[in-house]
């Protein structure tokens, strides 16, 4: 069976919908599919290489650059740019199945189809609904969600039945290690307890509500030390913000890494912690950390309360309280016992619930359905 994931991302950010594509692509191909990714040409570096799948990208036009249309409109002007130069590629390929994982693929594939047959899976990981939508899904033969929370929000806007399968994790790569110190020396973090936050630097992730809140943390525990994975536009207000509150001692940038070095940088950490203060249909960091025997804390919104279960792999808090947040956090800090055990049933939960293997082998079980027509 010969699969594409078509998505302009994959090769050019790095983010939970990126991790999405590559790993389950990964595993796709160890169950003996023929697997293309079909995205971006990232812009002053090579291409992802992935073993046993083919990466092959094109020339795109950047949302950011799209002067009007807003963040929706810039965002469809980007992708079907990106369709446009990927065109002829595609359609000289066979594939059997098509996953999409933005609606602004719908018309790329509604155009592609109208000269070639292919099944579409749309696999949402958002709201991202827009004018034309429910128009353009008509040529999606197969709706799936991270997450319950985003797939009654499909099923709703599109009016058609969204099966859901969780994202999952590498529990062989992420997994319980011992701290690298060589690094929490170079990252100033030697003797520190420890809070990760790992992901995009943009508002709605909610870090400035960690951030109010790292004063009161810092009291209880003085100690503490906040690293910061991910880049994004939201650094350059994180880092006012930071400055203004006089934290500097106490957080550490690291900016963007590599996925392959995540699993180094969470060993460091005492606690994940999640704050969006907007809907997060899932969270594929927090499962990283978890698989990691990471204990985590998240707000109580989206797709977050599907994670973690609160008093048994940490706490969940409500959105925007940075007095709850700080409590919560505090907790896990304070009590040993009560962190190696919450960190224990975490490393458990992912590995009964959320693996990529497990994913990849539905997929397969729905891809073949669809090629057989049923």
């Amino acid at each position: 069976m010969k699969i594409c994931f078509f998505n302009v991302t994959t090769t050019v950010l790095v983010g939970g919908l990126e991790t999405y594509c590559i790993s389950v692509a990964s595993e796709l191909a160890k169950l003996g599919c023929e697997v293309d990714i079909l995205g971006g040409h990232p812009a002053g570096s090579e291409p992802i290489q992935i073993p046993d799948v083919r990466v092959v990208t094109f020339p795109f036009y950047p949302a950011e650059k799209v002067p009007i249309g807003g963040t929706r409109g810039s965002r469809l002007i980007e992708r079907l740019t990106f369709a446009y130069n990927a065109r002829h590629f595609f359609l000289s390929q066979d594939y059997d199945v098509v996953v999409i994982v933005k609606p602004f693929d719908f018309h790329a594939m509604c155009w592609f189809r109208r000269k070639k047959d292919f099944k579409v899976v749309y696999r949402s990981g958002g709201r991202e609904f827009y004018i034309t939508d429910r128009l353009f899904s008509r040529c999606v033969d197969y709706f799936i969600s991270s997450s319950h929370y985003n797939a009654a929000q499909v099923q709703d806007h599109y009016k058609v039945p969204v099966e859901v399968i969780h994202n999952g994790v590498d529990i062989n790569k992420f997994k319980p290690r011992k701290r690298n110190l060589n690094l929490a020396d170079r990252l100033g973090l030697k003797d520190s307890k420890v809070i990760i936050t790992i992901g995009r630097l943009v508002g709605w992730k909610g870090l400035q509500v960690l951030m109010g809140a790292l004063p009161d943390i810092k009291k209880a525990i003085p100690n503490v030390r906040w690293i910061v994975v991910g880049g994004g536009p939201y650094r350059d207000a994180l880092q006012l913000k930071c400055r203004e509150l006089k934290l500097q001692d106490s957080v550490v940038f690291s900016g963007e890494i590599p996925h392959d070095r995540l699993p180094e940088f969470i060993s460091l950490a005492d606690v994940m912690v999640q704050p969006s203060i907007a809907e997060e249909a899932f969270g594929i960091t927090l499962v990283e950390a978890m698989a990691c025997g990471i204990p985590a804390v998240g707000s109580r919104i989206g797709g977050i309360p599907e994670i973690i279960v609160h008093g048994q792999t940490g706490f969940l808090v409500p959105p925007r309280d940075k007095e709850a947040l700080a409590e919560a956090i505090i907790k896990v800090l304070h009590d040993d016992h009560l962190r190696r055990r919450y960190g224990a049933n975490s490393r458990e939960r992912v590995v009964e619930h959320f693996t990529w293997a497990s994913n990849a082998r539905r997929l397969l079980e729905i891809f073949r359905s669809l090629s057989e027509g049923k």
